[in-house]
């Protein structure tokens, strides 16, 4: 009897990534987070390149092919996480190139607090602007809008 093959994607999860500075995104109160919830620019910056040179990380065929996936979103640090890796992408482009970059969009996010066109396009102009792209690779509902 032959074994399987399977395929495993790695996507690195940015959550912990930057500063911790708690839910102010929801509160617009400041709650410091414990040290394990942070993962420090020059610490990120070592994860994303170890990750770039690990070739079991890379997708194997599509659109895809040959990035390794990071998986995003605004409300990951309080927006401190996309603006890391903006900062991280903008000193390293040739280390952006190696990434698809994947982000969300949330429907309880002021002024909207929906998935309508207009909170979608306000959130993702935020996230662009912030990952420093034109453009994202993937974007994910990251909670669902039953009313839009």
């Amino acid at each position: 009897m032959s074994e399987a093959k399977t395929s495993v994607r790695v996507v690195l999860g940015t959550m912990t990534l930057g500063p911790a500075i708690g839910n102010a995104h929801m509160t617009g109160e400041h709650c410091d987070l414990p040290a394990w919830c942070q993962t420090p620019p020059d610490v990120a910056l070592q994860q994303l390149q170890a990750l770039a040179s690990c070739a079991h990380a890379r997708v194997a065929s599509g659109p895809e092919a040959g990035k390794v996936l990071l998986d995003t979103a605004s409300i990951y640090q309080n927006w401190a996480c996309e603006e890391t890796l903006g900062k991280i992408f903008a000193e390293h482009p040739d280390l952006r190139a190696q990434f698809s970059v994947h982000s969300k969009v949330n429907s309880a996010f002021k002024p909207h607090k929906n998935l309508s066109k207009a909170s979608v396009l306000h959130q993702v102009a935020g996230s662009l602007q912030r990952l420093g792209l034109a453009c994202l690779d993937v974007l994910y509902l990251h909670s669902p809008d039953i009313e839009t």
